[in-house]
């Protein structure tokens, strides 16, 4: 029986912690290889964002604009908060008068690419065919060198 054996799950160090491999900054890293699954609701929050890439967002507004229920879009939002595609705040007391204060998002420019990069491999798929900004959210498909289904 070697040190690893002993202890039930122990590692040879005797730490009971696996190192992490060379370039990753711990254990969890290895476990968090995942990609996000290309859904039809994740399309749609994406143009929502897309819309208005430098303002900030509103997880109300988002619902409303992308037509995606909150019970979907929130954990499609905490998903791009862990890859890095947006990140948040809190806006101040002062902007919140007479109400609580809401979380903001704001995307990030790893988020831009990424976002930018599926809205452009979703063109292309039969999947997402016809996907247009609801009434009233303007999107510029050729800022992404996208074209709009009506062209």
């Amino acid at each position: 029986m070697d040190a690893a054996q002993v202890g039930g799950g122990g590692f040879a160090d005797g730490t009971g912690v696996q190192s992490a491999a060379p370039g990753w900054r711990s254990t969890e890293d290895l476990c968090r290889v995942r990609v996000m699954r290309v859904t039809h609701a994740l399309v749609q929050v994406a143009v929502a964002i897309m819309a208005n890439p430098d303002d900030r967002q509103w997880g109300y507004a988002l619902s409303r604009q992308s037509g995606v229920r909150s019970g979907v879009m929130y954990p499609i939002l905490r998903r791009m908060l862990e890859e890095g595609w947006v990140k948040d705040g809190w806006e101040s007391a002062d902007e919140a008068t007479k109400r609580r204060p809401r979380r903001y998002y704001l995307l990030t420019d790893r988020g831009r690419q990424a976002l930018g990069a599926l809205l452009v491999s979703a063109q292309s798929d039969p999947r997402f065919r016809g996907i247009q900004p609801r009434p009233g959210l303007q999107f510029d498909w050729k800022r992404l060198g996208l074209r709009s289904a009506c062209d």
